[in-house]
C-alpha cells in the first residue's frame, strides 16, 4: 500500500456518477467539525457509499474496533480533541486487526514537519483542505481498492468459482505484462457503463445494440480472465438470441453484479 509525501493529484471532470465503482461499501469520516464533516458528507451523497462519522479519535477507534472489517478507508482530521488523528492511527496500526486499513490525513497544515508527522504516524496520505470532489474521488481510486481487498480478506482466487483469474489473462497476453495491464485498464475503463447501456438498450428492444455490446465483451472478458463475469456475459448473450426479453433482463442483473465482483478484484490487482 503506498506512502505520499505529495499533496494528492486533482483530477479534472469528476463527479458524483465516478464513485459509483464503490457503491455498497463504507468508509470512517473522523472529524471535530461538524462543517468538514458536513462537506465530506455532502460530497458522497448520492454515490451509494455509506459514509460513517466520528468526532474524534477515540470514537473512531470504536467504531474501527465494533467492525475491523467494515470500513475500506478512513478519513482522519489531524488535530482533534481528546484523541489527535496522529495518536489514533497510531493505535490503528498496533491493533492487528486493523493495522491494514488505509488511513488518509485530513490536514489545513501541509508544512513539511506536519507531512513527516502524518507520514511517521502510518497515515497512507494527506487531503489538504480546502478538500474538493477531485481530491477526494483521486484518494478513492488509489486506496479504496487496498481497503476493499482487507475488508473481504481475499486471497489468491481457487479454481472453484473464482471470480478473476489473472494467469488466465497472462496466458492470452503470452505471459506479456504490460500488455496484459493495459488490456485489463482499458476494459474497465471501456465497459464500466456496460450494464447501464445494456438495460437502455432492452428498454427499447434495440437488439443489435445488445448483441454489439456483448459479443465484445463476450471475448474481451474471457481475455482477461474476468471468469464469472464471462459466464455471465455468455449466459445473456444466448438469452439475446433467444430474444427472451425476461431472461435477459434477469441475465443483465447477474452480468452486473458479477461485473462489480470482477472490477474490484482487477482494480486491488492492478494497484498491488
Amino acid at each position: 500500500m503506498p506512502v505520499l509525501r505529495t499533496p494528492i493529484e486533482t483530477k479534472q471532470t469528476v463527479d458524483r456518477a465516478a464513485f459509483k465503482q464503490f457503491e455498497g461499501e463504507s468508509i470512517l469520516i473522523v472529524d471535530d467539525n461538524a462543517i468538514n464533516r458536513k462537506l465530506l458528507l455532502t460530497l458522497l451523497d448520492g454515490s451509494g457509499i455509506t459514509a460513517v462519522t466520528a468526532v474524534d479519535g477515540l470514537e473512531a477507534l470504536q467504531r474501527l474496533q465494533e467492525a475491523p472489517r467494515k470500513f475500506i478507508l478512513v478519513l482522519m482530521d489531524v488535530n482533534m480533541p481528546r484523541m489527535n488523528g496522529l495518536e489514533t492511527t497510531r493505535e490503528i496500526r498496533n491493533d492487528p486487526d486493523l493495522r491494514d486499513i488505509p488511513v488518509i490525513a485530513l490536514t489545513a497544515s501541509t508544512s513539511p514537519d506536519e507531512v513527516e508527522a502524518i507520514v511517521q504516524s502510518g497515515m497512507n496520505a494527506f487531503l489538504d483542505k480546502p478538500i474538493n470532489i477531485s481530491k477526494l474521488y483521486r484518494v478513492f481510486e488509489m486506496f479504496a481498492p487496498y481497503g476493499i481487498a482487507r475488508k473481504e480478506n481475499r486471497s489468491v482466487p481457487t479454481p472453484d468459482g473464482e471470480i478473476f483469474d489473472p494467469k488466465q489473462g497472462l496466458e492470452y497476453s503470452s505471459g506479456n505484462m504490460q500488455l496484459y495491464e493495459s488490456l485489463l485498464r482499458d476494459f474497465l475503463e471501456t465497459y464500466e457503463t456496460a450494464p447501464e447501456s445494456l438495460k437502455e438498450a432492452l428498454a427499447v428492444e434495440d437488439y443489435d445494440t445488445l448483441e454489439t455490446i456483448i459479443i465484445d465483451m463476450e471475448g474481451i472478458s474471457g481475455t482477461v480472465g474476468a471468469r464469472r463475469l464471462h459466464d455471465a456475459v455468455v449466459q445473456l448473450h444466448r438469452a439475446i438470441n433467444d430474444r427472451d426479453r425476461a431472461a435477459i433482463d434477469t441475465a443483465i442483473d447477474r452480468m452486473r453484479a458479477e461485473w462489480k465482483r470482477f472490477a474490484r478484484n482487477a482494480r486491488a490487482y492492478l494497484s498491488s
